[in-house]
């Protein structure tokens, strides 16, 4: 997740303190000068840097910024999504991901404290729901043939 570094530290402090009481283990990426200054619980564990691809498909949710990038990468791995947007489109991916069925609403960061993430934290573990609907959607985008169907509608209309 990233939201600046500017506010690494309070925004290192806000999420490990949601994780604790959520009751939920995490991985937290990015915020590498405020998460260094933190004494860790056993259940967060600070990576400066983790391929999404490999992570994602082991996680029980994905709390992100919204960049298209770890939207897309939360989509492939069929996990559901909490999207905590900022600038741009952001704020239309975390609401495609809430339209989707794959995540929860968004959560504007002037808006977001610890009691919000943590609920948002435990729902994004717990709902059986929300992940059965990620999870058949990232079936659906891996097992599509992304390329075949892009050259077949480009042909199809400028062939």
């Amino acid at each position: 997740m990233s939201l600046g570094e500017d506010d690494a530290l309070e925004n290192a402090s806000l999420f490990v303190e949601a994780i604790q009481h959520a009751g939920v283990r995490a991985i937290v990426q990015g915020w590498e000068h405020g998460i260094r200054k933190l004494t860790l619980p056993a259940t967060v564990y600070a990576a400066e840097s983790l391929p999404h691809s490999w992570l994602l498909p082991h996680c029980a949710g994905v709390v992100h910024h919204g960049g298209f990038g770890t939207t897309a990468a939360g989509l492939r791995a069929g996990v559901p999504q909490l999207v905590i947007p900022h600038i741009a489109d952001q704020f239309y991916w975390g609401q495609r991901v809430d339209q989707l069925g794959v995540g929860l609403p968004f959560i504007p960061r002037p808006k977001l404290n610890r009691g919000r993430l943590a609920a948002a934290l435990k729902e994004l573990s717990d709902n059986a729901g929300l992940r059965a609907s990620a999870s058949a959607l990232g079936e659906r985008i891996r097992t599509e043939n992304g390329v075949e169907k892009a050259v077949c509608l480009i042909e199809a209309e400028f062939g």
